[in-house]
């Protein structure tokens, strides 16, 4: 299905929010031996779960429902993470498509279209922000991912959700909020709730060894 170019990396929020695939990358960790089913389970103890991973590769199907459509778009390909900040997904079907996040560097590439777009995040207060959060997620600093979101985790380590609630202004123009769905440090689903009422589920299998 053919794409829009991307005027500006907040036309490319607006279009469906698509760089929200980081947090998927930065979430998609192997499970960890299972904690004794008395341990407290609370955000500490999920940030650290998910710390622990180094590296992993996963399979995607991600669901987009918009009110301009009656049935769901949907792509499917691969995740990939490489501490401590390379974050990866390539679109595979029905298209070719990749986003990769390099230290504070964005390269989308449609090789179809023969097209490379550069965005350095430092340049993009509200992706920057997006992305630093995210990161803080990954290296289970709890503080860092608090300062751009409000966070509550519900469930227990056996079922537990994540979610995620936009505390800057212009974030919250395009994302209401994100939810994750998981068991100790296993990601099943993400879904994504834009402002306009459009969502986004994304979800999650990670590859064997």
């Amino acid at each position: 299905m053919p794409h829009a170019p991307f005027s500006s990396l907040l036309s490319w929020l607006a279009c469906r929010a698509r760089c929200l695939l980081l947090v998927s990358l930065a979430l998609a960790a192997a499970p960890l031996p299972a904690m004794s089913d008395t341990a407290e389970w609370d955000i500490l103890r999920l940030m650290q779960s998910l710390s622990r991973v180094e590296t992993t590769r996963a399979r995607f199907t991600e669901r987009k429902y918009m009110h301009i459509l009656k049935e769901p778009l949907t792509t499917s390909g691969l995740l990939e993470f490489h501490a401590p900040d390379r974050l990866e997904k390539r679109v595979l079907k029905p298209y070719e498509e990749s986003y990769l996040v390099t230290n504070d560097t964005l390269v989308i590439e449609q090789p179809v279209k023969g097209s490379t777009r550069r965005f350095i995040l430092q340049r993009y207060p509200v992706m920057w922000a997006f992305v630093e959060g995210l990161r803080g997620t990954l290296a289970g600093n709890v503080e860092a991912l608090r300062r751009f979101y409000a966070v509550k985790l519900q469930g227990t380590r056996a079922h537990w959700r994540l979610e995620l609630e936009p505390l800057d202004d212009a974030m919250r123009e395009i994302i209401a909020s994100i939810r994750i769905e998981g068991a100790e440090a296993q990601i099943g689903a993400i879904e994504i709730i834009e402002k306009n009422g459009d969502r986004s589920v994304m979800t999650i299998t990670p590859e064997s060894p």
